[in-house]
């Protein structure tokens, strides 16, 4: 220890040293020695103040720590004798717990012993007393309250024998069990007996309480008590948790709800259910009103307030003649609209009368009778005319459009021509007598202008609903006979599409007419709004727009059926047998030449300017489509020269037999201005037509204006069959100049894809599809990458939409392919 001590005392002198020496480096350092003495001194006194500071806080902490554990030891030694006083009381409570546990089994047995005693007397004189309560039930003037309180003490007698037999034992099995409770259930058969034969006359006897009340209100009374009090117990079984009674709940309150309504649908059924309406409506004051008055002045008195029997009994009656009032109407399907007036004018009678005699406001009830006001009236005569109406509608396109669909041949007659040879039907005259019927009684003088403006709205409806008709039986048509393995379409269909296309022009005015009149009116009458006046011009205005779509959609089904019936012909085209044989387009041509004739002959004049370039589009498409299928194959240079040459003659004949008709893209109906301008912006591109027809909505040109337009866009347009020159060069060029020939075809249509460029590259017999696709990749997409995005555009303003109406099937994804190109 004194070597370590010593070893300290060295190192700190040899600290010191070396402090002094770092102070004291220089001679003229020893001026400040004393300055130094007293710096470290000052240090010194510092370090030992603190020092002694903290250890003089350290002994103060000490000395609390001990007092306070001298505190806790204390502390816990009271705690412990506690304790031992608390377990001395609760040895003593212990016995005397034990004495009241006793005393309150003692007290529960006396208790079950003695309500044994009283159940064991009842079950001993059980058949005695069943005997005795039926007979008294049996008496016509016989207390029911007795007899219910009688009934009561066997049923809890009967309950709590039936709850000690369901009691689980250790030693009793479940099916001991239920063989132990049979012939308890056979022993209280006869309690069971009872209480249904007194329900059973409950009931009967205030099935119906009208009746009751003024015979004997006592015995209306009486049973309204036992049902309360069955009420109670059915209300105390449901609150048991698997301690209640295995006959409950009775629910007789229900019960006698239900028995009261089946004695109103008798009453109802026997005075209304076979009367007419004529006899409905005064019949049926002879007891309503003062039925209800009765419930309201006498049963309200007996029957407790939780009932509200009052309103119960109006909400029934209420209710019933709404129904019976709503079947009588659907019963008459011929009720016209004179007895919807006199029925209408009888509902606000009613009402006065439910309000007057009963004080019910009808407005306040769940269910209205044909309305609550006036406005009410003249609703349910919409209702029932626009129901009317919309069924006529229908029946109308059934009626049109039963001839496209012929079940016998025999029965099928040419449809109807006027003395220039156009065919029509009857569909339009009778689609506007029975609108304008209804927009004369809504114009009638002292009409209710509001209900002037529904009836106006009733006929937009009405005539929606058949456009609505009419496009869901020609798409049932199309499904039928456009799709694969489509039915075959019988000679007569033709004339009746052309007679539908007529019936467009008609209806289409026919609506330009109910549109003017009705707009005129309300703005005379001033009772719509603006905004009111401008939404039913919105809706006649999609309502011509589904008009025109439906004659455009007729169209369309008129062309497919020139070409189905020539499908197999040109099934035949590009084939083996047509390079041996020309007659196959002779065939084609004079079949498709025929149903122009008939267009021409018996088609309007309007439709004739559109149809017969859309034929000819379609002629051309169809061509183009077969000859793209490669139905044969070309092994020499020379064939194909003969193909394309083939080709050529072939084009030359499809344009002379259409050379004959009088399509004139600047002719123009000036009595059907918009109906003309939406059928020929129908053939113009997608683009073109979208253009003209959003600024004729927009309001930005008028269709005069638009019609003009149409026209010089049609006439800039290219002959149609030019594409076939087209096509033909992409055939015939040599391999070096194949990618002008495409682009100068795809300048002309840019609807022109890469997949119709493999399938004419394939014809060639210096392509496989292999060599085809290689040469798009390689030569086309570059080439179509490099051009401007504004000259696309511009080349398809001025160009009409050929290709996509041409379908080609190709495994090759030429979008992806140009998107990767792109991409690099």
């Amino acid at each position: 220890a004194m070597d370590a001590a010593d070893r300290d005392s060295a190192d700190a002198l040899e600290r010191a040293a070396s402090r002094v020496a770092q102070q004291l480096q220089f001679p003229d350092q020893l001026d400040k020695l004393e300055q130094i003495k007293m710096r470290i001194a000052r240090k010194k006194a510092a370090i030992d103040a603190r020092l002694k500071s903290s250890v003089s806080s350290q002994l103060d902490d000490i000395a609390s720590c001990l007092d306070q554990l001298r505190r806790a030891s204390k502390d816990i030694a009271e705690i412990r004798s506690n304790l031992g006083n608390a377990e001395t009381v609760y040895d003593q409570c212990s016995s005397l717990h034990d004495h009241i546990d006793k005393s309150r089994e003692l007290a529960m047995e006396r208790n079950k012993l003695r309500t044994l005693l009283e159940q064991v007397d009842r079950i001993f004189s059980l058949p005695e007393t069943v005997a005795e309560i039926t007979n008294d039930l049996m008496e016509e003037d016989s207390n029911l309250l007795v007899v219910h309180q009688n009934i009561s003490a066997l049923e809890i007698c009967r309950d709590q024998t039936f709850r000690q037999l369901s009691m689980p034992h250790a030693h009793t099995s479940d099916l001991a069990a239920a063989a132990a409770r049979k012939p308890a259930e056979l022993y209280f058969e006869g309690v069971s007996s009872l209480a249904k034969q007194l329900e059973q006359k409950m009931l009967f006897a205030a099935h119906d309480p009208i009746v009751l009340v003024q015979r004997d209100p006592t015995m209306l009374v009486t049973i309204l008590r036992i049902i309360e009090r069955e009420e109670k117990l059915d209300a105390l079984e449901q609150t048991s948790q698997g301690t209640g009674s295995l006959f409950r709940p009775k629910s007789l309150r229900a019960k006698l709800m239900a028995r009261i309504e089946e004695t109103m649908d008798l009453l109802f059924d026997e005075k209304f259910l076979k009367g007419d309406m004529n006899a409905f409506l005064p019949n049926f004051r002879s007891f309503y009103f003062t039925h209800l008055r009765i419930a309201k002045d006498e049963l309200s008195k007996c029957f407790p307030p939780a009932y509200d029997i009052a309103r119960f009994f109006v909400l029934q009656y209420h209710r019933r003649l709404c129904v019976l009032a709503e079947t009588k109407l659907k019963a008459d399907a011929d009720l016209g609209p004179d007895d919807i007036i006199v029925i209408l004018n009888w509902v606000p009678q009613y009402k006065k009368d439910m309000l007057e005699k009963l004080g019910v406001d009808c407005a306040e009830l769940p269910q209205q009778l044909l309305g609550s006001s006036a406005n009410d009236m003249r609703a349910m005569y919409i209702n029932v005319i626009g129901s009317k109406l919309q069924t006529w509608c229908r029946s109308l396109v059934e009626a049109e459009c039963a001839h496209w669909f012929p079940v016998d041949d025999a029965s099928i007659e040419p449809p109807e021509e006027t003395s220039d040879g156009i065919f029509y039907t009857e569909t339009p005259q009778t689609l506007y007598r029975m609108i304008e019927k209804q927009i004369d009684i809504g114009s009638e003088p002292g009409r209710d202008l509001k209900f002037q403006h529904e009836i106006f709205q009733l006929c937009a409806a009405a005539l929606q609903e058949f456009h609505v008709a009419y496009i869901e039986r020609i798409n049932l048509f199309c499904n039928k006979h456009f799709t694969l393995n489509g039915a075959s379409i019988h000679d007569s269909v033709f004339s009746y599409m052309i007679a539908g296309i007529n019936n467009g022009n008609r209806e289409y005015q026919f609506i330009k007419t109910c549109q003017e009149r009705s707009v005129s009116l309300l703005k005379k009458a001033a009772v719509a709004s603006p905004e009111e006046i401008a939404a039913l011009e919105r809706k006649y205005n999609t309502i011509l727009r589904g008009f025109q779509r439906n004659v455009l959609k007729l169209t369309d089904v008129l062309i497919n059926i020139i070409f189905m019936t020539v499908s197999s012909t040109t099934a035949e085209l590009f084939t083996p047998k047509w390079m041996k044989s020309k007659k196959i387009i002779d065939g084609v041509c004079l079949t498709v030449k025929d149903y122009c004739d008939d267009v021409v002959a018996h088609l309007s004049p309007t439709h004739v300017h559109h149809v017969l370039p859309k034929i000819r589009r379609r002629m051309i498409a169809e061509y183009v489509m077969a000859l793209l299928q490669r139905r044969t194959e070309l092994k020499r240079e020379e064939d194909r020269r003969e193909f394309v040459k083939r080709f050529e003659e072939e084009g030359n004949k499809i344009r002379e037999a259409f050379a004959d008709y009088p399509i004139d893209p600047t002719w123009k109906d000036p009595e059907e201005a918009e109906l003309d301008l939406t059928m020929r912006t129908a053939v113009l591109s997608n683009e073109n037509q979208l253009k003209i027809l959003s600024q004729v909505r927009d309001g930005k040109l008028s269709v005069d204006q638009a019609l003009a337009d149409a026209h010089q866009a049609e006439t800039q347009e290219r002959d149609p069959f030019d594409v076939l020159e087209y096509i033909a060069r992409v055939l015939d060029s040599q391999r070096s100049f194949l990618s002008l020939a495409w682009r100068k075809l795809k300048a002309e249509y840019p609807d022109a894809q890469l997949n119709h460029l493999e399938a004419m590259l394939i014809l060639r017999e210096d392509f496989t599809l292999k060599d085809a696709v290689a040469y798009i990749k390689s030569t086309i997409i570059p080439e179509e990458r490099d051009v401007k995005d504004e000259d696309v555009i511009a080349a398809k303003q001025h160009s009409i939409s050929f290709f996509q109406h041409v379908t080609v099937k190709s495994p090759t994804n030429y979008q992806a392919m140009m998107k990767k190109e792109a991409a690099k």
